[in-house]
């Protein structure tokens, strides 16, 4: 589960590895937290991080590509390498991308070897650095695994070593432009005006700027830059000089990387709007399918990630908190472990394993704070769950002052909207068409 850092205690055990704003191993996976760890996090930058439930509820081994851990810390300390010189140097070390794309060939051939790749992971970066690294490792892995589908229904033909560096560099690269791009338009948690959004949409062209200097970046890795925003049908946006592409003349790479970088922005947790979860992120693909995307593509993100990934935190109808412990992508029943309660109804289950079907979720987020989030913005949902009553939270030890300190503002608003209008409650709705990810990026 993903806890900010203000609300660490110790003992807790880290999740995942934690890197510094230079690549640098901060905390390995499977840390103790202590106070004098807990400190230094806070003195830093590091605004939350994942971590492992208590012994009892620690989930079973989650199903994870096959990208040894020692490989993602190298490509994403590169990664790093490479934002940092292009924001201080303006420039691209040949050496450097040699060794990226040695690095990359290497994730291309543990992907393709994997035949049971499958994404069980929540994002819970907000700072815009941050995001963005993590972004691009994200968007690299999710184009090779669905290129890897892609070959495997035979749409796709089979990738030589050119072409998976390719592909792979270029979905790294897909956003550089974003670096002439003010922060506090990146940033920005409102709607963005129609000049900030013709600055935005001037990235794929300052991208292809950027990367065109350097040799070493072939003709398609470019071509990912600068096309990553045409649409299917032709409306999209890329090249200064407005020739845009359309259906099959995109060529499927770029395709590819469109979906991806749609795909993880959705899931991801933003200044502007929270995450959704990945089964809601693909029902909002899939209705842009024909339209800003492949629709012979588009599905393929099915194969590769789960609907429920573990770490990601629900309300329940019947009013409790639980987290999933073992990623879902197909059946009914979710396996969660209850984390807290609302009402006096589930009080005794709180601390408990079990089995949730899905037509009893009403409402998650990626982390706690995510779901608080969404939770905000639909206050009638807390009034469903309620039904009247009293809310009375409930929760385990190390999330209770979490949820004390997050639930309690939109608890006593939804007392006070309760007086006035009465109980009622409307089920979670995925948007009707494709949205989530800011117009312009």
């Amino acid at each position: 589960m993903i806890v900010p850092v203000a609300f660490l205690e110790s003992g807790l055990v880290v999740a995942e590895t934690l890197l510094g704003s230079s690549g640098q191993l901060l905390l390995a996976k499977g840390t103790i937290l202590s106070d004098l760890i807990i400190d230094a996090l806070r003195r830093s930058s590091i605004e939350s991080v994942k971590v492992r439930l208590l012994d009892e509820l620690e989930p079973r081994e989650e199903v994870l590509p096959s990208i040894p851990a020692d490989r993602e810390v190298q490509v994403k300390s590169q990664i790093r390498e490479l934002f940092t010189l292009l924001q201080t140097r303006r420039t691209l070390p040949v050496a450097l991308l040699d060794r990226l794309s040695a690095s990359l060939h290497a994730v291309a051939d543990a992907l393709f070897s994997d035949g049971g790749v499958l994404f069980s992971n929540v994002k819970h970066l907000a700072n815009h650095d941050e995001y963005t690294y993590e972004h691009s490792w994200m968007v690299m892995v999710l184009s090779l695994a669905l290129a890897r589908k892609a070959v495997g229904y035979g749409v796709l033909s089979l990738l030589d070593w050119q072409d998976r560096v390719n592909l792979g560099l270029g979905s790294i690269l897909h956003d550089v432009g974003k670096m002439r791009v003010p922060e506090e338009i990146l940033n920005k948690p409102d709607v963005l005006s129609v000049d900030e959004m013709e600055l935005m949409r001037g990235h794929p062209q300052w991208g292809l700027d950027i990367v065109r200097r350097h040799e070493r970046i072939m003709p398609m890795a470019r071509g990912i830059v600068v096309h990553h925003h045409q649409r299917w049908d032709g409306k999209g946006y890329g090249p200064s000089s407005g020739d845009l592409l359309s259906g099959e003349a995109i060529p499927c790479l770029v395709r590819l990387v469109s979906i991806a970088d749609a795909y993880d922005a959705l899931v991801s947790d933003r200044p502007y709007r929270p995450g959704f979860l990945p089964w809601e992120a693909m029902e909002i693909l899939d209705r842009a399918g024909g339209s800003h995307f492949d629709p012979h593509l588009v599905g393929l993100v099915r194969d590769v990630v789960e609907d429920f990934p573990v770490g990601a935190v629900l309300l329940l109808r019947s009013g409790a908190v639980a987290v999933v412990q073992t990623g879902q992508r197909e059946g009914d029943v979710v396996e969660c472990a209850v984390l807290g309660s609302l009402s006096e109804r589930t009080r005794a289950l709180v601390g408990q394993g079990i089995g949730v079907p899905r037509d009893n979720i009403l409402c998650g987020g990626n982390s706690f704070l995510g779901l608080v989030r969404r939770l905000a913005a639909k206050p009638e949902l807390l009034r469903g769950v309620l039904a009247g009553e009293v809310a009375k939270l409930t929760f385990l030890a190390p999330w209770r002052a979490l949820a004390e300190s997050q639930l309690s503002p939109l608890l006593e608003g939804r007392d006070q909207e309760v007086e006035q209008h009465g109980p009622s409650g409307l089920p979670l709705r995925s948007p009707r068409a494709f949205s989530g990810v800011r117009h312009g990026e």
